[in-house]
């Protein structure tokens, strides 16, 4: 199935669908753990360019994601800053995205303190609490809803009213 997927990928580039960006998050889900889907979603999303704020987010995270697996330091830093780089400008130009936030939110809790890319944490946190108190509405993404919120639970960077907070959200 995941090999299926990234044969669609090419086919996906000029419009973005709610099944599309499922397909994107599952990929990522895969690529962190597997250095040659992380490959081959470095390679799909290559071409995605600045047209659009989320793709630019997926072609950072790709970035991001190929510093994990890389093996040379250098090339682990190159990937690194361009992923970095890439994120941000997406951010830049979707600041209310919480798609976005939570990426850049989940590299800053993963990347290690020497890199010095977590300076993001408190605010990202506090726009991604807020957006799962909004509650799940029809134009709620509900997979996003429940990858953040499952994340926040699972993560220890909440404090106890957070964490009860967001248990007693429906």
């Amino acid at each position: 199935m995941k090999y299926f997927l990234l044969l669609l990928f090419p086919l996906l580039l000029n419009k973005t669908s709610n099944n599309e960006l499922l397909a994107y998050r599952k990929m990522m889900d895969a690529a962190v753990d597997n250095s040659s889907i992380a490959q081959k979603m470095y390679t799909s999303f290559k071409s995605f360019n600045e047209s659009e704020s989320l793709l630019m987010g997926y072609r950072a995270i790709s970035e991001l994601l190929m510093c994990k697996h890389a093996f040379n330091p250098i090339s682990k830093l190159a990937h690194f800053n361009k992923g970095k780089k890439l994120l941000e400008q997406s951010i830049k130009s979707a600041p209310g995205n919480p798609e976005l936030i939570f990426l850049r939110y989940t590299t800053q809790v993963s990347v290690p303190s020497l890199l010095n890319y977590s300076a993001n944490l408190k605010t990202d946190k506090n726009i991604l609490l807020i957006y799962l108190k909004r509650g799940i509405t029809e134009e709620t993404d509900r997979d996003l809803y429940c990858r953040i919120r499952e994340y926040l639970e699972q993560s220890g960077n909440l404090s106890v009213n957070e964490r009860s907070a967001i248990k007693n959200l429906p």
